[in-house]
This record gives structure tokens, sequence and C-alpha cells, in this order.
């Protein structure tokens, strides 16, 4: 045997591959031998999504967003209604402490008394005006320079008679006043409030509220608004339609209905105050069963 096939003995073919990181066929099977002390080359692959797996994804997304939605507007309009109740029950007790420090209720209409009970309260406890307005009724201003433009269930009232213009989401009861002011007061003066111990039922007579106008004096026969958006678009009133206005509930008061029909049960809440100094929110087709005057009969 030569040298050469001796060699070839000691070092078989796959013995010189692996000295030399070449390809080698073991059992039917090939695959790279790594040069000592080197690595393995590896192959890498690239990873993506098909079509249908993207497609599954945003379809994930688009339900949860239509779960979650609903659910973020329903939580914003309950902060915003515990806000209004928080405003409302300071304005509630600022004509409190007015009434205990001069014995008069806040705001008679008088020549003096410019913005009623507005000008008032400005005037008596400076110029925050923080608890003046209702976070779904905010001052949208006046851009049309109208003469006392009512608001509406997602904009505030302004009163332009005077200098400043008042503006507010709220309105008072003018019959807790000692002298009539009001169409309806002046012709029945005898239901005034004249004073705080003139009231039968503190708990049921309302002093603040929701409210298109600056004041209202309703009456038990007032007929309820039928545009609960715009209140006060419909035939001229001093009461009760005054406050009718969808400003809380399940909905955002942009979308009160426009047009209710007669005998239909109204939708929507206002929040209000009462002259025991309590808030609550009051359902709409309820305003008639709160004692608003002294004489006040609830119809059946």
């Amino acid at each position: 045997m030569n040298l050469l096939s001796r060699t070839s003995l000691k070092n078989p073919p796959g013995i010189l591959n692996l000295a030399f990181g070449v390809p080698s066929r073991t059992a039917g099977r090939s695959h790279v031998v790594p040069p000592k002390g080197g690595t393995p080359n590896r192959v890498s692959k690239r990873v993506a999504f098909t079509l249908i797996e993207l497609l599954v994804v945003i379809a994930i997304i688009a339900i949860l967003a239509a779960l979650l939605l609903p659910a973020l507007a329903s939580a914003k309009l309950r902060a915003n209604q515990i806000a209004c109740i928080n405003s409302i029950k300071q304005l509630s007790l600022a004509g409190k402490m007015y009434y205990d420090d001069t014995k008069t209720w806040i705001g008679s209409v008088t020549i003096q008394d410019q913005g009623d009970w507005m000008g008032t309260m400005l005037a008596y406890y400076g110029k925050a005006t923080n608890a003046l307005f209702c976070r779904n009724a905010p001052d949208r201003g006046n851009p049309n320079n109208l003469v006392n433009p009512p608001g509406k269930a997602d904009a505030a009232w302004h009163w332009t008679l005077t200098t400043p213009v008042y503006a507010s989401s709220y309105g008072m009861n003018k019959w807790l006043s000692a002298s009539p002011g009001m169409a309806n007061s002046l012709a029945h003066p005898e239901w005034l409030y004249p004073k705080e111990s003139s009231v039968r039922n503190p708990a049921l007579a309302p002093d603040f509220m929701d409210s298109a106008w600056i004041n209202l004096d309703p009456m038990e026969n007032d007929p309820p608004a039928r545009d609960l958006y715009d209140p006060l678009s419909g035939p001229p009133s001093e009461g009760m339609p005054r406050v009718c206005i969808a400003r809380h509930g399940s909905t955002p008061p942009s979308a009160a209905p426009r047009n209710v029909l007669p005998g239909s049960v109204l939708p929507g809440k206002i929040n209000m105050t009462f002259v025991d100094g309590h808030a609550e929110q009051v359902k709409l087709q309820n305003l008639w069963t709160y004692y608003w005057h002294l004489d006040w009969t609830p119809p059946r």
C-alpha cells in the first residue's frame, strides 16, 4: 500500500471535510460542518403578519373601541352632572348667606338691582363666576349680538340689558320674593314666598336650577316645552318651559329632543336646589310636583 492510500485510510473524507468546513454527507443527510472554533451558519427567516391576521387584529380593536367609547362618553356625562350639582349648590349657599345677612331673598327685581339675582350676587360676593356655568351648558358667547338671547340645553343664556352683560346656565324661582316683579307674581302677589319662614315645604320648594333664562315664576297649568333643546323657541313663557331643557340624563344635551309630542313623557333631567339647601337631579316630567309658590297644588 502506498503512502497516498495510507493517508486516505487514516484521514477519511469526513475528517478532511471537518477540518476545512466543507459540506459532507453522512447517512444520507447533508449538513454544514463549522470550521474549528467557528459557529454554524444559520439561515435567518423573516417573520411577517399575513393579511388575514392583520384584518383580525383590526377587527378586535374596532370591537373593543365600540365597547369602550359609550362607557367613556357616559362617564364624561356623569362627571359633568356632578360638577353641575356642585356649582348650583354653591349658588344656593350664596343665596342662603345673603338671606341670613339681609333677611331678604337675593335678586329682587328692581330698577336699582340690575341683572336680577346675578347682579346682586356678584355685587355682594365679588366677581367669582366659576359657579355660574354648567359644564354641559358653557358660555358660548353672543356672536350675533342678540338682545337677551335665551339659553339652550348645551349653552348659557345672556342678559344684555345692562353693562356688564351677565351670562349663566342657571335660573332662580322668582316666587321667592318679598315683592312681585314678574307677570304671574304681579297677578298673584299672595302666592309669593315673602320670607323663608313662609315656605311650608323647604325640601320641595325650588330656588336655583338649570334654566334657559335668568328667572321664572311657573304656574300649575303651564304647558311643557316641546323643544327640549331650545325651549324658548316656542310661544313666549315666563314659567315652566324655561326649565324644560334636557340638559342631563343618558344622552348629551346636544341630542335633546326637538319635538316632543303632546301627552308624551318628557325625557331628560335638570339639576335643582331647594330652600332647605339640598340639591338633586329631577326628571322634567316631575317638575310640576314641586312647590314653586305658596299656594301650589301639584296636578294629579
